[in-house]
């Protein structure tokens, strides 16, 4: 359910009646900002990712979730309140030595297939990382970005590696996607 933050409070002066409708929007702007929406979902399962496709991240669990943006097991969240969000994603490999590692957070994708073979045939990209492979660790790739979103708006985490081979999750560290409600435009 989506938080409400009043933008039209209005202003007082001395001697002025706070009534009630005026104190519950400011109670209901100031908790919904004291417990902003925000999100963190993760991959906890293994996945294999092949070479040469265009993946959607399939993720399985939530850290927390103060707004329902997340669906188990879905390849994107869904924004519920509208204004400017801190989007994150951080994809980790296994360790191999061919190719390229690339990551990017989608605004509203198009997806072929579902769960964990998925894969984003359109959407909007709004941030990307690529980094090169390593032969010694794994192959951690993170993006981020200040997004404004509208309410419904989905995000979602691509993926593409190059190593001619199909690596799996490093589970040390964790395949995330998060978002944090800054605040508003206006």
């Amino acid at each position: 359910m989506p938080k409400t933050i009043n933008t039209n409070l209005p202003s007082v002066s001395t001697g002025d009646v706070l009534t009630a409708t005026a104190y519950n929007n400011a109670i209901t702007s100031l908790n919904s900002t004291t417990v902003p929406p925000m999100c963190r979902a993760r991959r906890s399962a293994a996945l294999s990712l092949a070479t040469g496709t265009i993946f959607a991240i399939n993720f399985d669990a939530e850290d927390f979730d103060t707004d329902g943006m997340f669906t188990p097991t879905a390849n994107f969240i869904t924004i519920q309140t509208a204004g400017v969000y801190d989007l994150s994603a951080t994809v980790s490999l296994n360790a191999n030595a061919t190719g390229q590692r690339y990551v990017g957070l989608v605004l509203n994708p198009t997806f072929s297939g579902s769960g964990d073979t998925a894969t984003i045939t359109a959407g909007t990209r709004i941030a990307a990382q690529a980094n090169s492979a390593s032969v010694d660790t794994e192959s951690v790739v993170s993006c981020s970005t200040l997004y404004n979103l509208a309410a419904n708006d989905k995000i979602a985490v691509l993926y593409y590696q190059s190593s001619t081979t199909t690596l799996g999750l490093n589970l040390t560290v964790q395949t995330t996607l998060s978002a944090t409600l800054v605040g508003k435009t206006a």
